[in-house]
């Protein structure tokens, strides 16, 4: 019976490396979340999610056991324009005021080749849950990774200018969303 829970022990031991994933500390940096969009001229214009909390847990061998949750701060979103920033935490945009966080989450993970991945995951945003797919890249050196990626998004699938702010004549529909990310391996990671 020793001998069982002496080689139990040591499987469990050995096994334990193999559902270890690094997490990870993201640098809140003003430019980590970047998002695009263009006015129904066709005028771009820019914005950024300055404030957000992430939980990454990633490990480029172990892409089954890896998981990214990013909350963000929808007050922090915010394209420098008074009359744009005045208007986009209304109601009839963002809605802030019941809808403060947006949540972008991942649970699957394919390599691509070389630096590319691909994450497939949800993004929720004013009540509503939308699949995202959103390919990136990936560099690792030492205990620095930075990561940049971009999708692209459909405002209406989630409610953001409906009703008469659907109007392409007001703004195109789709937005393109950039992460330039840079995160530190947290102490203690493999």
């Amino acid at each position: 019976m020793i001998r069982f829970a002496v080689v139990f022990s040591a499987l469990l031991a050995s096994a334990a490396p193999a559902f270890a994933v690094t997490n990870w500390v993201a640098d809140e940096t003003p430019d980590s979340i970047t998002w695009e969009g263009r006015e129904g001229n066709g005028t771009a214009f820019g914005g950024r999610c300055t404030a957000f909390v992430a939980d990454i847990a990633f490990d480029a061998e172990a892409l089954e056991a890896s998981s990214v949750t990013v909350a963000i701060d929808m007050m922090s979103c915010l394209t420098g324009e008074k009359q744009k920033d005045e208007y986009l935490p209304a109601e009839g945009w963002f809605n802030v005021a019941d809808y403060p966080k947006a949540v972008f989450e991942a649970k699957t993970f394919r390599h691509e080749g070389g630096n590319r991945y691909l994450a497939e995951g949800t993004l929720t945003l004013r009540g509503e849950t939308r699949p995202v797919m959103l390919p990136f890249t990936l560099d690792i050196d030492g205990g620095k990774a930075h990561v940049t990626g971009e999708t692209v998004l459909n405002r209406l699938d989630f409610g953001v200018g409906a009703g008469q702010l659907a109007s392409p004549e007001v703004a195109a529909p789709e937005v393109t969303v950039r992460i330039d990310l840079t995160a530190t391996k947290s102490r203690g990671a493999p």
